[in-house]
């Protein structure tokens, strides 16, 4: 297409200065289209720093789809924080932090984007992260109990199941591992102490993936974050001097360490953006840098980053298209659009959904003056309007076309799979009631460990009737519940010996035969039945949709859908529409 060939033209339109360099940002939505010029044109590895990491959701967020337009195969991640300046924990970064820290001691090109603080914290150091990880191949001779103590002294957790990143199960030859670096668990097949296959497999349903002939282990947990005397340093001392350091509005980054930080803090940053020779500084509404480095930073050359941001073309933004309001919201774009067609642009249009496509085709077409304008509709998600004055392109966005604020959406890291523990804590503990299918109710007394030879196994305890104990196999947890009973009276435990669980077992499936048959005849009458018919109204429906300011998943498009077959059809709706608190039930 014409439009991206232009936007690919302006992504290499050069004029940055060798070495560091500044340039000011009139407004800070810039920001993501100028750090995508910065990294176009330069090659190898960026660290992007901001001041927090709200802001680095946000920067991440905005910046992928307008480098889905450029070929660009370096990474994008975020390097998260693991505890807030509160010390609350944050698990579900803590392996995403790991993935990057591998990525960047590998010295692969990619993009980092971290809020300084995180710089800052301590961590085992680089050479002491590459010597301790693990590189296991198929045909490579390591026995299982050595892999196992291998795992250990990295803080891997020895689990019965693996479900998140960092764990890992052995079950004889068979040697279940969750690494960090990976979006799913590898299972290892040991002949002896021989690693005879592996392939990846799906925690969920345990099916087995695409085969894998080296895989890679690192350190996690407290043998990465925990200081450790002559192994730890800076986090930023992973990265070379050689790579290019990117300032998201310094000022504030000295601001927010000042203010949550401290003194120290503010120190230790300045060493760190002396260690990289390369510096660029995307500044805000600058008004002379912070911590002490003002000086020094204004003889650095200037750039002029090439485009023009939208967001302010409306003075105030309105949230919706309705009365008064939406018709000035829209003479004022249609007097843009007709200007700048004049002035020979090419417009385009972003559209995060096709909804909102549509209603700008109708918004169009209802207007003498714009029926016979060339707009292209894309589905691209930007966070603001862009104008690229040289490349004499429009990019709209859906706050300039329907005044909406962009739905702020936080930066999702890797997959973190809480653990489906193969008992529930919250469901069973020592001492409540529970159901055993082939037994009967019974007391659950917890797990035991069992010696067996020279090996040991986790069994669950029962007690049944008359103190008598029963230990099953931790493999067969799925035939045992918690009781969940209709009366306050507390149930006399079952016998092991007797026949009284059977045949009530009996008595309940010929209850539930008899539900059946009823559920069936109820059944029979709805499909016979006859209902009203409701026909599309497809321009309502539409305009409609498109005053919700999200876009809908595809479990909510498939079910807006059916409900709308469900009124189109002559037979009475039956349907139940289920769904969490504000996932959307309003809407559909």
């Amino acid at each position: 297409m014409l439009w991206r060939r232009k936007f690919q033209s302006w992504l290499s339109s050069g004029g940055l200065p060798a070495g560091s360099f500044r340039a000011d940002l009139s407004q800070p939505s810039l920001l993501p289209a100028a750090l995508t010029w910065v990294s176009a044109q330069r090659g190898g590895t960026l660290l992007v720093v901001t001041a927090d990491s709200s802001q680095a959701d946000a920067l991440i967020c905005a910046v992928a789809p307008l480098r889905s337009l450029q070929a660009d195969t370096r990474a994008l991640l975020q390097i998260p924080e693991v505890s807030d300046n509160r010390r609350q924990w944050y698990p579900e970064n803590e392996s995403s932090r790991c993935a990057a820290l591998a990525l960047a001691s590998s010295e692969q090109p990619a993009v980092f984007v971290a809020p300084a603080a995180v710089l800052l914290d301590r961590t085992l150091s680089r050479p002491n992260f590459q010597r301790r990880s693990l590189e296991l191949r198929c045909g490579m001779q390591i026995s299982p109990a050595t892999l196992a103590e291998q795992l250990v002294e990295l803080d891997y957790d020895h689990e019965y199941e693996v479900s998140r990143p960092g764990e890992f199960a052995r079950r004889g030859g068979i040697f279940d591992l969750y690494s960090p670096l990976y979006e799913a668990p590898v299972r290892m097949e040991f002949w002896g102490d021989e690693i005879d296959s592996m392939h990846f497999f799906s925690p969920s349903t345990q099916r087995s993936g695409a085969a894998v002939t080296e895989l890679r282990v690192i350190p996690r947990g407290g043998a990465v974050i925990q200081e450790q005397p002559g192994q730890s340093s800076r986090l930023w001392e992973y990265f070379s001097d050689q790579v290019v350091l990117v300032l998201c509005d310094e000022e504030g980054i000295c601001a927010h360490l000042q203010e949550f930080a401290g003194p120290e803090a503010l120190a230790d940053w300045q060493q760190c953006r002396r260690h990289f020779r390369q510096r660029v500084h995307l500044d805000c509404n600058r008004l002379g840098a912070a911590g002490g480095a003002a000086g020094e930073e204004e003889e650095l050359p200037a750039a002029a980053v090439p485009v023009v941001a939208l967001d302010e073309l409306l003075a105030n933004p309105l949230p919706e298209l309705s009365g008064e309001g939406g018709l000035w919201h829209w003479q004022q774009l249609r007097d843009n659009l007709l200007r700048w067609h004049a002035a020979g642009y090419q417009l385009v249009a972003c559209c995060c959904g096709q909804g909102e496509g549509e209603r700008l085709r109708e918004l169009l077409q209802e207007d003498e003056l714009t029926k016979a304008l060339p707009l292209s509709i894309e589905p691209l998600e930007l966070s603001v309007g862009l104008l690229f004055p040289q490349e004499q392109l429009v990019l709209l966005s859906d706050k300039e076309i329907f005044g909406r604020q962009p739905v702020q959406r936080r930066y999702k890291h890797l997959d973190y799979q809480y653990e489906n523990a193969v008992l529930d804590s919250a469901d069973l503990e020592p001492g409540v009631l529970a159901v055993h299918v082939n037994h009967g109710i019974c007391r659950y007394l917890g797990l035991k460990l069992v010696q067996s030879g020279s090996e040991s196994y986790e069994v669950i305890e029962l007690e049944f009737a008359d103190e008598v104990r029963l230990q099953v196999p931790l493999e067969q947890s799925h035939l045992l519940s918690r009781y969940v009973g209709g009366s306050k009276n507390a149930p006399v435990l079952s016998s092991l010996h007797g026949s009284l669980w059977k045949r009530r077992k009996e008595e309940a499936g010929a209850a539930a035969w008899d539900l059946a048959a009823e559920l069936l005849r109820l059944e029979a009458l709805r499909q016979s039945a006859q209902g009203s018919q409701f026909k599309a109204i497809p321009e309502w429906e539409r305009s409609f949709a498109s005053s919700f300011p999200y876009r809908e998943t595809p479990d909510q498009a498939a079910a807006i859908e059916a409900v709308l077959a469900d009124m189109a059809d002559s037979k009475p709706m039956d349907r139940l529409l289920c769904g969490d608190v504000g996932y959307g039930k309003t809407e559909v």
